[in-house]
């Protein structure tokens, strides 16, 4: 019996160890630039103020809930854009999410940088082009100026196919290209 219950032990910490290990986790990480702040949605403790590293790790296993039509596994972001002039002026209140692809592999680290103009995102690191559309990003697919004028700004909301079109065709190979066509097409 006590043999029985060591060994369920061993089998519990073995399953806890391997939900951590790189073996099993994705891993992206995002630039933030000054005078911005990102927070996480679904617990506002994980509060960042740019500039700023931000690092996340989903384990492979987090695919398993999501519906087989749906491509990306999503963690909802609200990110505060302020005046670059550092007076605390509020200019933009934006809905990001940080993403992985079902295609993603257990161990990979994708690393991108959000930029206050366009494309508003930009691979960083390791990180390809290819790599941050298909495997590993951030969106902002939706925001509100909220500055007390508005009538200058431009929103700054994106999308994958955004971040797509914003890519030079000669810096493409064939095998991305096709990628790129495919994607442009089915959106």
């Amino acid at each position: 019996m006590i043999f029985f219950t060591l060994f369920n032990l061993v089998a519990f910490l073995t399953s806890i160890l391997a939900h951590f290990s790189d073996d099993y986790n994705l891993r992206a990480h995002n630039t933030i630039p000054n005078n911005t702040v990102s927070i996480l949605q679904n617990n506002p403790n994980y509060t960042y103020h740019g500039p700023a590293t931000l690092s996340w790790t989903w384990n492979t296993s987090d695919f398993s809930s999501l519906p087989e039509e749906e491509k990306w596994l999503k963690q909802p972001i609200t990110w505060l854009i302020y005046d670059e002039r550092g007076n605390g002026t509020l200019l933009h209140n934006m809905t990001c999410y940080y993403q992985v692809s079902k295609s993603a592999k257990a161990g990979d680290v994708y690393q991108v940088e959000q930029l206050l103009q366009a494309p508003y995102l930009k691979p960083a690191g390791g990180t390809d082009e290819f790599d941050m559309v298909q495997y590993g990003n951030v969106v902002c697919p939706y925001g509100v100026c909220v500055a007390p004028n508005c009538s200058n700004l431009t929103i700054p909301t994106y999308d994958v196919v955004d971040l797509i079109s914003s890519f030079t065709s000669t810096t493409r190979s064939s095998s991305t290209h096709d990628y790129y066509n495919n994607v442009e097409s089915s959106g």
